[in-house]
Order: structure tokens, then sequence, then C-alpha cells
């Protein structure tokens, strides 16, 4: 009697990561070009989160993005990323710790790499005109 033993091999696991944030921008968006022609857009974005404390008190969480377009995405978009401007960016997230080099208190910062961003209001400066249609009622 012969027996044949195979191999059987775990399926490699996927892992698969996006986020997405609607926050405010913090500052205009600036783009600069690496050594090899590729446009890097960066921009902030702060995410506010309300809620009450222990206490019952009313509170306001902000937490800062640092964002990234690469390419012809973020080229195309630069002079419309302006601050206070409400926008949703989808894309993957990464943390970053360091330490503070006037305090030596340990700090970190979140960095997404923007796949996807959609404009949500119109530039401040246009939000207050009068003579232009609302976007959620005009056709």
């Amino acid at each position: 009697m012969v027996i044949v033993l195979l191999a059987h091999k775990e399926p490699r696991a996927m892992s698969y990561q996006q986020v997405t944030i609607v926050g405010y921008i913090g500052a205009d968006a600036e783009i600069h070009y690496l050594e090899n022609g590729i446009a890097v857009t960066n921009f902030s974005v702060a995410v506010n989160k309300s809620f009450q404390n222990a206490q019952g008190v009313k509170t306001q969480k902000t937490t800062w993005f640092n964002v990234a377009l690469w390419g012809e995405h973020g080229e195309t978009l630069v002079n419309y990323l302006k601050t206070g401007r409400l926008v949703l960016v989808t894309g993957e997230v990464t943390a970053d710790a360091y330490l503070d080099e006037k305090s030596g208190k340990p700090l970190g910062s979140l960095k997404l790499t923007g796949s996807r961003v959609q404009l949500l209001s119109r530039k401040p400066e246009e939000a207050s005109q009068d003579d232009e249609p609302d976007p959620e009622t005009s056709e």
C-alpha cells in the first residue's frame, strides 16, 4: 500500500486598508515635483468630533491628517484645495511617532495617501455670494 501525502498550503491572507475622512482643509495645498518629474500635492485636513465628556460638558476633539496626492490627481486639484474648504478624502493611512525636539515629548502624525478627493463645499470666499445657485438644489 502506498500513501501519498499532498502538501496543503494555506491561502495567503489578503490585506486591505481604506480610510475615508471628511473635514476642513487647514491650509492651501502646495505642490512640488520630485527629481523624476512626479508631482506631489500636500495639504492638511482637520476632522472634528463633538461629544460630551464624563462631566456632561460638550467637548470637541480635532484630529489632523497630512494628505498627499500623487501625480496628475494632485496637479488637477491643487488650485481647488483651499483653506476652509470641506472635502472628503479616501486613501491609505500611516501613523508616524516621533519626539518633539524642544520638549522631548512623544508625538504622532497621521499621513493619508489620497486616492480620491471630493470637494464638498465651495471655496470659503464664494460661499457668501448670493448670486450663485445652491449646488444641492440646482440642476
